[in-house]
Order: C-alpha cells, then sequence, then structure tokens
C-alpha cells in the first residue's frame, strides 16, 4: 500500500475521505492476515499545505499503556510540527460508538458492546485537527464469515461533545501552536534533515512514512 500520495487535498472533507479509504483498507488486510479481533494501529496523517507529508503508525498500539501511548503521540506530534511543519492532524484509532447515544450515555460503551443485542459497535475513529478547528467521523464495522469486514456508513459529527476522550486531540491541537524549526539547505542536507527526523520517530516506536520535498 502506498502511503505517500502527491495529490492535494484542499478541504477537510477530502483529507478525511483519504484517510477513511486508507485505513478500511487497513482493517480488511490486518483481519485477513491476521483473524477476527486484530485491531489496526494509531495513525496520524500529517498535512501540510494541503499535502499530505507524512504518515506515522505506533507500532504495537494495543500493548502499550494508554499513558505510554499519549506519551509517545505528543513527542511525535512535536516532532512533526517542529520538524515538517505539518499544520494538520487526522488522528485514526480503533475504537466503539453508540447507535442510541441517549441510551447509552455515561456507561462504559467496551462494557456494553459485550451485551446481547448491544447498539455499541466496533468502529474506526477518525479526528482531523487543525489550529482552529476538529471534526470527528466514525466509521462502525462488523467481521463476518470469511474474515469479510463490513463498514457501515460514516456517522460525521459537527460537534466533538459524543468523544469521551478528547486528551489526543488536545494535545494534537497544542502541538499546532509550537513554531516550525527553519530549514536551512545551506547548512544541512534535506535528506539527512528528513532523514534525522524519521530516525527519532522511529526509535520512539513508530513506522513513518513521509515526503521531504513540501
Amino acid at each position: 500500500m502506498d502511503y505517500m500520495e502527491t495529490g492535494i487535498y484542499p478541504t477537510d472533507l477530502d483529507k478525511m475521505a483519504l484517510a477513511v479509504e486508507s485505513a478500511k483498507l487497513a482493517k480488511q488486510m490486518s483481519v485477513s492476515e491476521e483473524g477476527i479481533g486484530e485491531d489496526i494501529n494509531i495513525n496520524l496523517f500529517c498535512w501540510k499545505n494541503d499535502y499530505l507529508a507524512s504518515v506515522v503508525q505506533l507500532s504495537n498500539t494495543h500493548k502499550l499503556e494508554r499513558n505510554e501511548r499519549v506519551e509517545k503521540i505528543t513527542d511525535a506530534a512535536c516532532i512533526l510540527r517542529k520538524g515538517w511543519g505539518v499544520d494538520e492532524f487526522t488522528f485514526i484509532a480503533e475504537g466503539y460508538c453508540s447507535m442510541k447515544p441517549s441510551q447509552t450515555k455515561n456507561q462504559d460503551l467496551a462494557e456494553l458492546y459485550a451485551q446481547k443485542n448491544s447498539p455499541v459497535k466496533e468502529c474506526i475513529s477518525f479526528t482531523h485537527i487543525t489550529q482552529n478547528d476538529a471534526t470527528f467521523v466514525s466509521v462502525p464495522y462488523s467481521v463476518g464469515l470469511g474474515k469479510k469486514v463490513d463498514f457501515d456508513t460514516p456517522l460525521c459529527y459537527s460537534g466533538l461533545d459524543v468523544m469521551r476522550d478528547l486528551t489526543y486531540t488536545a494535545t494534537l491541537k497544542a502541538s499546532l501552536k509550537l513554531k516550525p524549526s527553519e530549514f536551512d539547505e545551506r547548512a544541512i542536507d534535506r535528506e539527512a534533515y528528513f532523514g534525522t527526523l524519521a530516525s527519532s520517530l522511529i526509535e520512539n516506536g513508530f513506522e513513518v512514512f513521509y515526503r521531504d520535498d513540501l
């Protein structure tokens, strides 16, 4: 799968559409190869001037404690903002969503999911984050015979009050307030510069795909 698309994505909807289709494909491949119950890792699609500048994936996401995941995502976001100068993020993670929010308010969705005839479904969640705004989309799914993943129509939300945990959104939004570093090609080779940044992310547990021409 070629993560690094070279087209321009001028709207949040364009960016989200690419992230959704990429994650759906990754989910189907994961289930087909590893079996039912296999979740995809946390991914960050990182945008600069409406181009996809980088995609980073946190390896072994579900084996890490929550605090460790948050810390690693925070560190990565700061490197991506300072080093690449990215100006928007699309955060992708597995989770649960309620098909009847009024019935499940303030209840544990993971516990409800295990119940018979539950209104809760597994989903892949997408949060698109800019300096001034955030948009949330959830794609419910179920896994059927033959390890086929059936995706429902995406659920789009105009506000973030439906989200149970805003920690990642807050830390990503905060990183976008940092001032990007000034890259001087007279002082350092472009390939060496971005290669060093990528190495720091890899050492922190990420797989990294990036462009060095933006």
